[in-house]
C-alpha cells in the first residue's frame, strides 16, 4: 500500500535515475519511516540521511 509517493527510480535508464523529493523524504524519516534496504541505499546516494 503507498502512503505517499516521495520519488521514482528507473534502473532501465542508462544511467539510472533516480528522483526524490528531499523534504518529504527527510519529513517521513524524521517521523520514524524506516525505508527498505534498498531505498535506503537510493537515499544514502541521494545525500538524504537520517
Amino acid at each position: 500500500r503507498c502512503i505517499d509517493e516521495i520519488g521514482t527510480y528507473d534502473p532501465s535508464a542508462e544511467p539510472s535515475v533516480f528522483k526524490v523529493d528531499e523534504e518529504k523524504a527527510k519529513k517521513w524519516l524524521a517521523n520514524g519511516a524506516q525505508p527498505t534496504e534498498v531505498v535506503g541505499k537510493l537515499l544514502k546516494i541521494a545525500g538524504i540521511e537520517k
